[in-house]
């Protein structure tokens, strides 16, 4: 699969994801996001480091009865919300979910 419709693949993923759990949101303020965001954090990161490490994120996805993500999925949509950065960082803080909640509720809202 090309990289431009892999990558699209996974936002569509991580879209239905968020349309799913929080159904019926259209409002994408930065109070709104910071909310879900918060929720999101307190329950996918569950050392409550302030940063969410792929086990975590995995566990989140691959162990969650409301959605299923396939394992690809799931690694690429950790390596697209830390920046690529999988090999250095491997976590993902609040500012980074934070931006890719942002986007998937715009691209929701279109």
């Amino acid at each position: 699969m090309p990289a431009d419709a892999e990558d699209a693949n996974q936002k569509a993923e991580f879209v239905k994801v968020i349309k799913k759990k929080f159904a019926g949101l259209i409002d994408t303020s930065d109070d709104r996001i910071h909310e879900i965001t918060m929720e999101l954090m307190h329950r996918i990161d569950l050392d409550h480091s302030g940063q969410i490490d792929y086990q975590e994120f995995y566990e989140f996805f691959a162990n969650n009865d409301e959605f299923v993500v396939s394992n690809e999925n799931i690694r690429a949509m950790f390596l697209e919300f830390d920046n690529g950065n999988l090999s250095t960082e491997k976590t993902i803080n609040a500012e980074e979910l934070a931006k890719a909640i942002k986007s998937a509720l715009t691209l929701a809202v279109i």
